[in-house]
């Protein structure tokens, strides 16, 4: 297994490296995905950028410790996207190129959908709306561990990454988060809209309601 040679890969650098980074995990997912002969590579294609951003501009994760308490947790709801998720552990150096090619063959551990035999990942996803309501109880959690040992400074958050579509079974989970005040602030959502199935999968009325709590 590849070893990460830092903790953090928070970068000062400008917006050209950034987008270079998200075209890059454009490529390493359809790799992935093409040496497997299956996948989702165009939902892991659509929120690359959005990647490249977190990763290197919020994202506080010690890779060479997966179990550091005060890790953020990045929560895949939509675990189809795999592909992206394993570009990204490769562009951070836990998960080799060779490693990235055995996406979805037998025996590997970069399933079709994330599963905890990564110590990178924290939970298996790809149910509808699963990821949403996982990310907020790991955010309710985190913060009141952090107010228990009086380090509410230093609280973990939970990101969800989910399609337009997976609010809607998961608003629930955002109706929870805006009434509790400690979890409004450590629990960030990121949607990304398929423009091309909006008007079948997404409720205005219910992404409205989920809306009323985000930081």
């Amino acid at each position: 297994m590849a070893k990460s040679s830092v903790s953090e890969v928070h970068t000062t650098q400008g917006l050209d490296f950034i987008r270079e980074l998200g075209q890059q995990f454009r490529v390493d997912g359809i790799r992935a995905s093409t040496a497997a002969g299956s996948g989702h590579p165009t939902s892991s294609m659509s929120a690359a950028d959005l990647m490249a951003v977190l990763i290197t501009r919020y994202f506080h994760y010690d890779w060479n410790d997966p179990k550091q308490p005060n890790n953020d947790h990045l929560i895949f709801s939509k675990g189809h996207a795999s592909p992206l998720l394993y570009a990204i552990f490769k562009a951070v150096g836990v998960v080799s190129d060779d490693e990235l090619l055995t996406f979805r063959k037998f025996g590997s551990r970069l399933e079709g959908h994330p599963t905890p035999i990564l110590p990178w990942v924290d939970v298996a996803t790809g149910s509808l709306g699963q990821g949403v309501p996982i990310a907020v109880g790991v955010a309710l959690a985190g913060a009141r561990v952090g107010v228990a040992d009086g380090i509410a400074g230093s609280v973990p958050r939970g990101v969800s990454v989910a399609t337009a579509g997976r609010f809607e079974p998961g608003w629930r989970a955002w109706l929870i988060r805006a009434r509790t005040s400690t979890t409004a602030t450590t629990t960030t959502p990121t949607s990304d809209a398929n423009r091309g199935r909006a008007a079948s999968t997404q409720s205005p009325k219910v992404l409205g309601r989920g809306r009323a709590g985000w930081a």
